[in-house]
């Protein structure tokens, strides 16, 4: 307590979060449990009222974490407690994360309070104007507009605009550092704090997550909100939880044997998002509320699975389907079973896979930390070794008529690894064994990767590299590994044959630059798995010259409309002749009906687009 009076006198936020968490952790056991949580409250105020948000938010989570832990936490005073960091995050933008906040202050006050009390009424009211803002389903907002309306009703502009007054005013606090008395003028840098991330760790356990396929799981409501996505997986890390939370399955630690795990992942992902996003409930909010899979990427179970039940598992799927596709993604570095399960479920919805998402999970250690352990793994011959019977045995064994094979960041250290000893093993070269092979920001040496994809290229219908001059962690991994990355420069790749190198720098959406390929630019591996597009025959990428060969550059400002639409009718309709017929089709129905001409015209464009098309396509 004396060096948190000290760093709060001398106004040091990151110190005084610092022994906030030595508080949190145990420290000061003099302190009642009830005046440890009030204080660490107090810590958050007083970092919130300097403009320290993000220091405001780890503080109150803290916070908020002891309180959930302590027997005869006062649920009203809680609600209050979260009220005035719903109304917080509210004045920063922060919608999505206040809607959580919000949903968790009126569990815990609604069932305690009459039906005649106005503050659940109120806090209903504050809910619905943020899932306004973050444009959730209706049937969600009217499920919560219904119970206003069951209990105390307010004015109807109370669900249109958040009221200004809260329901009560807080309680005194128990206990007040001397350092909290009067106001403090912040000394906050207001560029330095906006430069600071809120980060996004994974969601907490869940007493409603089963981890056995035996044991019923409660659907959330309006099922026709998210997508139901079953992954199957095979994974080299060790196993955690049999039958615990399945965000928690496998660990992040070094694996104790080196064999197989197979099972089923079932994930949801919202519809309502955009396009390449990966929606993902935040630590704090995690603390407050299970994560709704109307607006967060959600994993329901886990199965576990013996070698064969997986693979009859997937000739089932596989066969069920229209066109019997096999997708195979391995992840990078820095990311854990959750982090690669959420990703594979993302792609597989973004990229309309008609037949089975699969997720190979290699042991990274899934931390900023881990770099070079998690490059020790990657180039671990005996993951090589079961990765290449791996890759054959769904090659050959499912009925597959298309494998593609996406491979991101260090990840593609095992994919180009393993399929250059699937070539070497061969008795004589083999051609087209897979259909799509795509190495998205590669974290392999330049040099290793120009080698050795000459020797596998042929393994698939089409090889693919994206780019980005602006990829901060393949930078760093060129100081750490000691020599330039194959993914931080598409040009130097330009006198390739048979590979087509894609330059994604210009559709860098976040400070990282890491996974452009699987966010804005996802529309160019739409092109690239449904119609293996040749790069001259997509309307973003800019043909470049260099080293004696030509590159692409994505342009994600380009026109490309009418184009994406015509690749979304050859997908949808089952091939060229099937999407011409349909627009010719629809254009005849325009034009005797009550169309604008304008609506004709993008249908005659999108018509135009698909001619082109002819003798590219099959």
């Amino acid at each position: 307590l004396d060096d948190l009076e000290v760093a709060l006198a001398d106004e040091k936020p990151d110190d005084v979060l610092g022994h906030a968490r030595r508080i949190a952790g145990g420290a000061s056991p003099e302190i009642a449990s009830g005046d440890r949580e009030a204080l660490l409250f107090d810590i958050a105020e007083w970092l919130w009222e300097r403009g320290d948000r993000h220091l405001g938010l780890d503080a109150t989570a803290l916070a908020l974490d002891l309180a959930s832990k302590r027997d005869g936490t006062d649920p009203v005073q809680l609600a209050r407690r979260l009220d005035r960091l719903a109304e917080r995050l509210q004045e920063i933008g922060q919608y999505s994360l206040s809607a959580d906040v919000w949903k968790r202050a009126i569990d815990l006050s609604e069932p305690i309070e009459s039906e005649e009390g106005h503050a659940v009424t109120w806090r209903l009211g504050r809910y619905v104007w943020c899932l306004r803002m973050i444009n959730a389903p209706e049937a969600q907002i009217d499920d919560v507009l219904s119970r206003m309306a069951k209990r105390c009703p307010l004015p109807g502009a109370a669900a249109q605009a958040p009221p200004t007054a809260p329901a009560a005013p807080l309680p005194e606090r128990e206990i007040r550092p001397r350092s909290l008395s009067g106001d403090l003028e912040s000394k906050t840098d207001p560029a330095k704090s906006d430069a600071k991330r809120l980060e996004q760790p994974r969601p907490a356990g869940s007493h409603d997550f089963e981890t056995t396929a035996h044991v019923p799981m409660p659907e959330p409501a309006a099922t026709d909100a998210y997508h139901r996505v079953p992954v199957h997986f095979a994974t080299h890390r060790a196993f955690a939880d049999p039958i615990g939370n399945p965000y928690e399955t496998f660990s992040n630690a070094p694996p104790q044997r080196k064999a197989l795990n197979f099972g089923l992942a079932h994930v949801t992902v919202p519809r309502n998002r955009d396009l390449g996003s990966l929606p993902r409930q935040g630590w704090l909010a995690s603390k407050l509320a299970d994560p709704d899979p109307a607006l967060h990427i959600t994993i329901r179970t886990i199965d576990l699975l013996d070698r064969g039940g997986f693979f009859g598992g997937l000739r089932e799927r596989i066969g069920n389907s229209q066109r019997k596709e096999a997708f195979v993604f391995i992840h990078g570095y820095n990311n854990t079973f959750t982090d690669a399960l959420m990703r594979t479920a993302q792609l597989a919805v973004d990229l309309e896979i008609d037949g089975a998402p699969i997720l190979y999970s290699w042991p990274s250690r899934g931390t900023m930390l881990g770099y070079v352990a998690d490059r020790e793994q990657s180039r671990n011959t005996e993951l090589h070794r079961d990765l290449q019977a791996f890759l054959i045995e769904v090659a050959e064994t499912t009925g597959a008529t298309h494998v593609h094979l996406v491979a991101h960041s260090m990840g593609a250290q095992l994919l180009i690894s393993t399929l250059d000893r699937i070539q070497e093993a061969a008795p004589k070269p083999l051609a087209s064994r897979f259909d799509q092979i795509v190495f998205a920001s590669p974290d392999v040496a330049f040099d290793q990767f120009t080698a050795a994809v000459q020797r596998v290229q042929p393994l698939g219908r089409r090889v693919t590299v994206y780019a980005s001059r602006r990829d901060v962690p393949l930078t760093l991994a060129g100081y750490l590994a000691g020599g330039e990355r194959t993914g931080l420069d598409a040009s130097m790749l330009a006198s390739l044959n048979g590979v087509s190198s894609i330059d994604t720098t210009r559709a860098a959406e976040d400070f990282l630059a890491h996974g452009t390929f699987a966010s804005r630019a996802i529309d160019d591996m739409q092109s690239v798995l449904w119609l293996s597009l040749d790069p001259s025959r997509r309307k973003r990428l800019v043909r470049q010259t260099a080293a004696g060969g030509i590159y692409w550059v994505y342009d994600p400002d380009a026109q490309a409309g009418a184009f994406a639409r015509a690749v979304s009718f050859v997908r949808q309709r089952g091939g060229l002749a099937g999407a011409l017929a349909h627009i010719a089709a629809r254009i005849e129905a325009l034009k005797t009906g009550a169309a604008s001409p304008a609506e004709i015209e993008q249908h005659v464009a999108v018509q135009a687009e698909l001619d082109q098309l002819k003798g590219v396509v099959t």
